[in-house]
């Protein structure tokens, strides 16, 4: 009887350990969900200009686009006007692949 009786209490154990980690799962994935992060797709609510920057570049734009490395195969770098997003460089770039995995 009494190994029956362990057996049972070790399930019920099992099964509230299992159930008290689904619901901390669903409570994490729910506050995680809620937090949007200030989408930009809400730029007229969000608590952040991001028409302006708060820092000035420490390259020009026309120099990234002039960087050199073995390891780019071609770079490309645009400058993009203020408009929903402050001014900034766009800048675009491909790695050669590798020979050796």
């Amino acid at each position: 009887m009494r190994r029956i009786e362990r057996e049972c209490n070790r399930t019920i154990s099992s099964a509230l350990t299992a159930a008290r980690a689904a619901l901390a799962a669903v409570t994490v994935m729910t506050a995680v969900a809620t937090g949007r992060a200030q989408d930009f797709a809400d730029l007229k609510r969000a608590l952040v200009d991001y028409s302006k920057a708060e820092n000035e570049p420490r390259k020009a734009c026309e120099a990234l686009a002039r960087f050199k490395s073995k390891e780019i195969a071609r770079i490309s770098a645009t400058m993009v006007p203020a408009g929903e997003a402050a001014a900034h460089c766009r800048v675009t770039g491909l790695i050669p692949p590798r020979d050796r995995i």
